[in-house]
């Protein structure tokens, strides 16, 4: 519900844009709401995502109008109306070795002395900004065609090969993201990231340049009045993997 030029509200039994309503009724006039309000029920993980600052908001608007359609900032509110599952931001450093290093897959994607960098800098409580573009990067740069869907095909061997009470919570979100998607590459992205779930009423605050995605159950989501996303996985719709690269960590 807004005033949103890519998909604006109407009166019901009127049929009359609530744009044009808010300017007829309101004291100033304004014509403009300046909040979106959804309210989602996913069945399906939604693309693995981030929503640029005001200021590369302009930037992108300026230069691709087509797709990003407004120069406005996107952050987001989300309150589960349902037992919900959402992947926000990254792990923790620790964590997010974890995964990295018992995973084998991602010794096909990720050099080793890439994981060392990454250790030191985390031993010598260095900004790990820049390792973790390096990282993402690396799972987005492929040698071959073959390289991803092998990658892909690796991790689900090594799950099916753990007992079911063994296997961790993103090595069984892996299964689902690929019944649902193949091999998408943000089955690989999403053991970076961390995995929650929150009981009706919780909420997640999402800011500017922070990946997430919502994997399942219902929400009401209010967020400012933009329409601006970058998407890297788990998506048929357009990628902008090389600007979200370029705010990732940030």
């Amino acid at each position: 519900m807004g005033t949103h030029k890519s998909c604006p509200s109407y009166i019901r039994g009127t049929g009359e844009a609530l744009a044009e309503y808010l300017k007829q009724h309101t004291k100033n006039g304004k014509s403009s709401l300046s909040f979106l309000f959804k309210v989602l029920s996913i069945s399906k993980t939604l693309s693995i995502q981030a929503h640029p600052d005001k200021e590369l908001a302009a930037e992108l608007n300026k230069k691709q109008p087509e797709i990003y359609k407004d120069a406005n900032h996107k952050p987001e509110l989300a309150i589960a109306l349902t037992h919900f599952e959402a992947l926000y931001g990254f792990l923790p450093p620790n964590k997010l070795l974890f995964n990295l290093e018992s995973n084998p897959c991602f010794k096909l994607l990720i050099p080793a002395e890439h994981l060392d960098i990454f250790k030191r800098e985390v031993e010598e409580s260095k900004p790990l900004q820049h390792s973790l573009q390096i990282f993402l990067q690396d799972i987005f740069t492929f040698d071959t065609p073959e390289t991803l869907p092998t990658a892909i095909q690796t991790l689900l061997n090594d799950v099916h090969k753990t007992p079911e009470a063994l296997r961790t919570d993103h090595q069984r979100l892996a299964l689902r993201l690929f019944n649902d998607h193949g091999n998408d590459v943000g089955i690989l992205v999403m053991f970076m990231m961390n995995y929650v779930r929150l009981a009706p009423g919780q909420s997640l605050k999402i800011g500017a340049n922070e990946l997430h995605a919502y994997v399942s159950g219902d929400c009401i989501e209010c967020m400012a009045t933009s329409d601006n996303v970058l998407r890297c996985g788990l998506t048929p719709k357009y990628k902008d993997v090389k600007t979200l690269l370029n705010v990732s960590g940030q």
